[in-house]
């Protein structure tokens, strides 16, 4: 029972999350182009997992189901390890997965690891082409963590621990350590971070609503 606009005063973002579009190894679709004409032969056929209801995997899969037109099925499961499972498995066609997990069974040849549905190439997949190279150019969705803190806390507050954190992020240790956990570190100035939560927002309430979730 919060409001994430009114409720928070914004510091700062800490790191963008990126999902990876992975298929079944057996999957006759191997890119993107293929899922789409795929689902577009089959509507109402075609399992989409996802991590549960509202989730990132799920509101990735919203916004490309919605840019690629396509009719196909959201299946929650509990968690990321379930839903990646069911991919393994065969039991779903697809599911957007963290980076770790998509490169691990990708290497492995348990999956096929189709597209990344950040606005560039990520640094631990950089063969791996963005949903908007990949044939989608209208695609937006991004994940993401980010530092708030109540809403009237004083600006000059707002703004040390903002720098603070960037300092931190600076360092390539900690680059590195996040970059292992599919993370890509990133700061942002306390106004531009409550910018991102007011469209976030706006965007994500239509979004659901959209896919009949919730009220906008």
């Amino acid at each position: 029972p919060f409001d994430p606009v009114k409720d928070f005063a914004g510091i700062t973002l800490i790191a963008t999350v990126p999902l990876v579009m992975i298929v079944p190894s057996n999957s006759p679709a191997k890119t993107l182009k293929d899922f789409v004409a795929m689902a577009k032969a089959r509507p109402g056929q075609i399992n989409v997992a996802n991590a549960g209801v509202s989730t990132t995997s799920f509101l990735s899969a919203a916004v490309f189901k919605q840019s690629a037109k396509i009719d196909v099925v959201h299946v929650p499961y509990r968690g990321a390890p379930e839903a990646v499972t069911a991919v393994v498995r065969g039991d779903a066609h697809m599911y957007f997965a963290p980076i770790p997990s998509a490169q691990e069974l990708g290497a492995a040849g348990k999956v096929v690891v189709v597209a990344v549905n950040s606005p560039a190439r990520v640094p631990q997949m950089p063969h791996v082409p963005t949903i908007a190279e990949a044939g989608l150019a209208d695609f937006r969705y991004e994940s993401w963590f980010g530092m708030l803190a109540p809403a009237g806390t004083p600006g000059p507050i707002l703004q040390k621990v903002s720098q603070d954190v960037a300092n931190v992020l600076s360092r390539a240790d900690i680059r590195e350590k996040m970059q292992a956990q599919g993370a890509l570190p990133v700061t942002t100035t306390p106004e531009r971070f409550d910018a991102i939560v007011r469209d976030d927002t706006a965007h994500n309430s239509k979004l659901l609503h959209d896919a009949g979730i919730g009220a906008r």
